[in-house]
């Protein structure tokens, strides 16, 4: 006898766990389809974790795939590849539960939602005027889809906010054991899990944070308009017509929709933050690595081919490297040297270090560019701009484009390197938006990983090489 849909919905709450291995398997495989010998896994370990036989055999009634389909909990169990597809409701109840699992939406999720949002503005300013049953029945749809988008955009604001400050809490909590107990292993182990964190940082600030932030920017340039002011279209249909109470509704959704913004701008800033750690622990990682193979290969080339003793020749090239720390002093007396391995946190004096390294590195750079600017003939390149913006605009005013164009920054680039030989990037962007204003273009962006790249076969006007990521836009009729 199967247990009833109640009775094995509780069960299953009550034993969070396997459904979360479930859920994990999912996230971690980007699909819907969960391995039986996954689920069977965790039924097995919860199972054992109970000492009396009526709780085992309860629970391996309970959790009995055959009893699941039952219930309604699982769709089905393909018998050919053993994967099984539980009951989308039931996934999302167990990731209300915990914040870190909660799925976030993705550009496809938001493009879809947009697309939503023009359907049902096209739909009610064709029935806003038609039958009261069609007319009733499509602001039911408008409101519905407003309802929707506004949960969504709450939860996947939470899960944003929830996984980012798990990351900055895992990345904070590394504290690089492995140099307090003189363990490589532990020492390589935390780098890894670092550098595990700031790679997840990546990922979701390119796959979850620009998508959002895009979509909840008002003014971003897409095809048509952007879904802020799709909903201010709508909430313009119901004013025209003199529906008060259901434009009060839109713009109050409006408001909840434009406060997820600031959040998640936050939270953007947040991960900017420690992606920019990234760049240092490679400095210090490389500085680290350098130095040791200087003196390892230095050493090798002592007198007596050993660290027996703490006695060396002053000569020896290992001495020659002994700056790069600060902690290392050798004292020098008659023909001998002593190396004193003081008992001081090298790790500070390396950050030390790197950051007069690094002061250096700006001070030789301002140098250099004072020295330019003294050789460099101003009046000249004051000419060559004007010169440059002169040609840029007859460009403008010339320009032979019409739908539809796949990619309008390569076409731009195309017939601007045939007209202006020194143009670069920058002309590009310039030239579209002006194009844009002009001519009123319908662009369709398309929100791909990886971005577009634009190279420049040629220098600029500056002698400089340049490259552009950019989200593709599609000029159409």
């Amino acid at each position: 006898m199967f247990a009833s849909t109640d009775i094995s919905l509780i069960s299953l709450i009550e034993n969070k766990q396997v459904i979360y291995a479930v859920v994990d398997y999912m996230d971690n495989h980007s699909t819907e389809l969960v391995d039986e010998a996954v689920y069977i896994h965790a039924v097995r370990q919860l199972i054992q974790s109970k000492s009396r036989k009526t709780q085992q055999q309860r629970l391996a009634k309970i959790f009995d795939l055959d009893n699941l389909i039952s219930a309604g909990l699982v769709i089905e169990v393909d018998k050919a590849t053993r994967n099984i597809l539980f009951h989308s409701a039931v996934i999302e109840v167990f990731r209300l539960f915990d914040s870190k699992r909660l799925r976030e939406l993705t550009n496809a999720d938001l493009e879809e939602l947009s697309a939503r949002l023009d359907n049902a503005r096209e739909g009610l300013l064709k029935h806003i005027n038609g039958a009261p049953e069609d007319r009733d029945e499509q602001i039911e749809v408008v409101f519905l889809l407003l309802s929707e988008i506004s949960s969504k955009l709450q939860t996947n604001t939470r899960s944003l906010q929830s996984r980012a400050q798990n990351l900055a809490a895992a990345i904070d909590a590394v504290t690089y054991t492995g140099t307090d107990t003189g363990s490589d292993s532990g020492l390589l182990e935390d780098i890894r899990q670092k550098h595990h964190t700031l790679a997840e940082i990546q990922k979701i600030y390119h796959r979850n944070i620009l998508p959002m932030l895009e979509f909840l920017n008002e003014y971003e340039q897409m095809k048509g308009l952007s879904p802020l002011k799709k909903i201010t279209a709508i909430h313009t249909i119901f004013d025209d017509f003199s529906y008060t109470d259901e434009a009060y509704r839109v713009q109050q959704y409006k408001i909840t929709i434009t406060t997820h913004y600031k959040t998640i701008e936050s939270i953007s800033q947040l991960l900017e933050r420690y992606s920019r750690q990234e760049k240092l622990y490679r400095q210090q990682y490389n500085s680290i690595e350098t130095a040791y193979l200087l003196l390892l290969e230095s050493a090798a080339q002592l007198s007596d081919g050993k660290l027996n003793t703490q006695y060396f020749h002053d000569d020896d090239a290992v001495f020659n490297h002994c700056d790069a720390y600060y902690g290392l002093k050798h004292y020098r007396a008659a023909q001998k040297s002593l190396i004193n391995w003081a008992d001081i946190n090298h790790r500070a004096y390396l950050d030390e270090y790197l950051l007069n390294a690094q002061q250096r590195k700006l001070d030789e750079t301002e140098t250099a560019k004072v020295r330019n600017l003294l050789h460099y003939d101003e009046q000249q390149e004051k000419w060559q701009t004007q010169q440059h913006k002169k040609k840029i605009k007859h460009f403008i005013a010339h320009v032979n484009m019409h739908p539809p164009i796949d990619d309008i920054y390569i076409e731009i680039l195309s017939q601007l390197q045939e007209t202006i030989e020194q143009a670069d990037l920058s002309d590009v962007l310039f030239i579209a938006r002006q194009l844009q204003i002009e001519q009123q273009w319908n662009l369709k962006v398309h929100f791909e990983q990886p971005q577009a790249v634009l190279m420049h076969s040629k220098a600029n006007h500056k002698g400089q090489k340049q490259k552009l990521s950019y989200w593709r836009r599609e000029l159409k009729a």
